[in-house]
């Protein structure tokens, strides 16, 4: 049992072609022609890697130990020239990491000078 005129299905039939020729006329992704496409997926992917090369190297600069460790800061302490008994001190001093990170990243002219104020010997 149908409750619609022919004239309603007439009209709402002609609504959807105009509507469907409407779509038609867009432009999409599979109805542009293949060197646009290609042109498109290959743009999408270019940005993929270079996103991706950025996600990695900022998980790899997280992980990556700082130039911090003990073998990287003992030629730089020994550097400072100070007795055993304040270089030892210079040692427990860059047991803090933030420490070490700064003391790493001084100019070494600046080192011996900052260790003595950090230890009270300035």
């Amino acid at each position: 049992m149908n409750f619609t005129s022919p004239e309603i299905t007439q009209s709402s039939n002609q609504e959807k072609r105009e509507g469907k020729r409407h779509l038609d006329e867009q432009p999409t992704l599979t109805s542009r022609p293949k060197r646009i496409k290609n042109s498109i997926g290959n743009s999408l992917a270019k940005s993929v890697d270079r996103w991706t090369a950025i996600a990695e190297e900022q998980i790899r600069l997280q992980h990556e130990p700082k130039n911090t460790s003990a073998e990287k800061l003992m030629p730089l302490i020994l550097e400072l020239d100070f007795d055993d008994e304040w270089t030892m001190q210079t040692v427990d001093l860059l047991v803090d990491k933030r420490n070490a990170e700064f003391f790493a990243a001084m100019p070494p002219e600046l080192r011996k000078r900052w260790v003595m104020r950090k230890l009270d010997l300035y």
